[in-house]
């Protein structure tokens, strides 16, 4: 059985782009730290242009800002709803 990494990381980065543009915050900064070029990636500009974030992690909330100076907009929903 192959491994499906080494073929993906084969792509030309803007394909990896793409992809990766499917990829919600958290799962994009979990790839960041698969290796050095998808860091490189992950970070990029254009990823990062709009961001939604549905979660109240924090942390993610945190390391999306600290990506601030190459956003454009971002939506937060926070859990301001009750679960009844």
């Amino acid at each position: 059985m192959e491994l499906v990494g080494p073929q993906f990381l084969s792509l030309p980065d803007d394909a990896l782009l793409v992809v990766l543009a499917f990829l919600t915050p958290k799962e994009l900064f979990a790839c960041r730290t698969v290796c050095r070029r998808l860091r490189d990636i992950c970070e990029h500009r254009d990823l990062w242009r709009k961001v939604h974030v549905w979660d109240d992690d924090a942390g993610l909330l945190r390391a999306a800002l600290a990506l601030a100076p190459c956003l454009k907009g971002m939506h937060l929903s926070l859990g301001c709803f009750k679960k009844i």
